[in-house]
């Protein structure tokens, strides 16, 4: 059987096979933080309900691990949760976090217009991003959303961007990239009816490599265009 390389409840990666995630089908709730990882990359559905019964786990590693599992598993379910959660929750981070996932399972479009929302929470706003920083396999609608992400970090129209922490944009804008230069993206944007979308993504990626940026990222930019344009 598959053994799935992840990260763990230190950061520090570790292997699961799926032995040990077909196991935790009989486990308590909450999941280790390297079990919901794995049925993330995996795609293991089957594991779902039990992640979201993480979302209430005492370590913090858990939780976002649940909440982009969730994300990443596309499990409506837990929308009504993770809004009801983000509203008790203490910690920020995962405050904005179960936000950010409730608003992108509830639809695409809600999580676009929570973003080009002038009023937004950029703490959730952003948060929208870091989504990606997981094991998604990137779906047309998330395609869309990154294109529009991209464009409005270039020109920092919106205002909870205009003085918003360079660290963190560059971060954000990192996240875009390593999302948009995956394997299934680059083949599903080369494709002749993803040519605007694409055009799109080349414009951005273009006009911020005019500006003043972090070496690694002018990297990475360089390295997706070349990508995209085949």
């Amino acid at each position: 059987m598959a053994k799935h390389e992840v990260f763990g409840s230190n950061g520090v990666v570790v292997l699961v096979s799926d032995e040990e995630l077909n196991a935790a089908l009989g486990q308590p709730a909450p999941l280790p933080t390297q079990i919901i990882n794995a049925a993330a990359k995996s795609g293991r559905k089957d594991l779902a309900e039990k992640i979201r019964l993480s979302l209430c786990a005492p370590v913090r590693s858990q939780k976002l691990a649940a909440a982009k599992a969730l994300f990443v598993l596309d499990y409506k379910s837990a929308a009504p949760d993770l809004l009801a959660l983000s509203q008790k929750e203490t910690d920020q981070v995962v405050s904005n976090t179960f936000s950010a996932v409730h608003l992108a399972l509830t639809g695409t479009e809600n999580a676009v217009k929570y973003f080009l929302n002038p009023n937004s929470d950029p703490n959730t706003a952003s948060r929208l991003i870091l989504n990606y920083n997981s094991y998604i396999h990137l779906r047309i609608e998330d395609l869309e959303f990154l294109a529009i992400a991209l464009t409005e970090y270039h020109t920092r129209s919106l205002p909870w961007l205009k003085n918003y922490n360079e660290e963190h944009w560059n971060g954000d804008l990192l996240v875009m990239i390593a999302a948009l230069s995956k394997s299934d993206a680059v083949e599903r944007l080369l494709k002749p009816e993803s040519s605007l979308m694409r055009e799109t993504i080349l414009q951005a990626l273009t006009a911020l490599l005019a500006m003043s940026i972090d070496k690694e990222l002018r990297k990475d930019i360089k390295t997706l265009q070349r990508k995209l344009h085949g």
